[in-house]
Parts: structure tokens; sequence; C-alpha cells
């Protein structure tokens, strides 16, 4: 089930876990870790659904802008303009999902807290 959370949700969750143990108020901790934890992992796993296709669209587009002629200004201005449709497609992931604009801190949060799911970090690609 994907929970699809506001900013404003997300913060709040966020406090939820900073200013309450879990033995303080259990049912509201729960509920803010779970839904923390659900909002993360379904923004990560549709980022790396999603950046594949990007990288396909980014190359066809390279290939199409270029055509035939490759010479070295070419291929630093293909690296350029890949760089930027990558980071546009990160930038439009980060604004559809607010749990991707706080993802490091909902990480460390869920990793202090006990979740051993949770990676360090996530990849780009």
């Amino acid at each position: 089930m994907t929970i699809h959370l506001t900013l404003t949700e997300i913060d709040a969750h966020i406090d939820a876990l900073d200013r309450a143990e879990p033995t303080q108020n259990p049912m509201h901790w729960r509920r803010a870790f779970e839904s923390l934890k659900s909002a993360l992992e379904d923004a990560r796993r549709i980022r790396s659904l999603l950046i594949p296709p990007g990288i396909v669209l980014a190359l066809a587009l390279l290939w199409w802008l270029h055509g035939d002629s490759w010479e070295l200004t070419d291929a630093r201005t293909g690296v350029g303009f890949f760089v930027i449709v990558l980071a546009l497609g990160h930038l439009a992931l980060g604004a559809r999902f607010a749990a991707l604009k706080r993802e490091a801190r909902i990480a460390a949060l869920l990793r202090y807290y006990g979740a051993k799911d949770v990676p360090e970090e996530e990849a780009l690609l």
C-alpha cells in the first residue's frame, strides 16, 4: 500500500519520534514510525523504478540530438546533458515525494529505533 504523506505530515511524524521514546506513548510513536517507514520504502522503490527509464530517455535524446557527429565537445555536452536529465529527475521525484526530501533524517531515525532493513544511504542509480 502506497502511503503518500505531505511534508507537514512527515515533519510531524519526525517530531513525534524525536520527542517521544517508544515507552511513553506507544500508539502515537508506532503510527509515526510505521508511516515514515512505509513512506520512505515506497518512495525509494518508485525512485528505483523510474531512474532506469530516465537514463534510457536521456541516452535516446542524446543520440537523437547528436546523430552521427561525435567530437570531443559533443561528448562533453552529452555528459552534461545526461547529468542534467538525471538531476532534474531526482529533483522532480523529491518534489513529488516528501519522504525523499527528508530521506536522510527519516532513515537515521528509523535506524536509531531499530529498523534493520533501512540502508545507510540510498544511491541515485
